[in-house]
């Protein structure tokens, strides 16, 4: 197998383990109305609330905020994050939608 063939099944492989997840969002849009974890976060930053990662987590079952995160701001809303202390001392991010 030559470089540019191998190139081709590394990148095959990595698709089908979902390793290009933006690729594969642009080919299978989900939907934004509350079925998805997306839908969700999206509706509850509508209502005005900032989330963290945890309450992503006991809310709507959300390992990965900062990813759903990314996929809703290259759905192009317009989300920001604050670094917040905790009382314990430990940094997190709230983000917000912004408007």
């Amino acid at each position: 197998m030559d470089e540019t063939e191998m190139y081709v099944y590394r990148k095959r492989l990595a698709v089908d383990f979902g390793l290009f997840a933006a690729e594969t969002a642009t080919t299978h849009p989900q939907p934004l109305d509350g079925t998805t974890q997306n839908g969700q976060i999206l509706a509850h930053l509508r209502a005005g609330h900032g989330l963290t990662s945890l309450e992503a987590l006991q809310m709507f079952g959300c390992s990965r905020l900062a990813a759903r995160i990314a996929d809703l701001k290259g759905a192009g809303y317009a989300i920001t994050s604050t670094m917040v202390t905790l009382p314990n001392g430990k940094r997190v991010a709230t983000y917000r939608l912004e408007g």
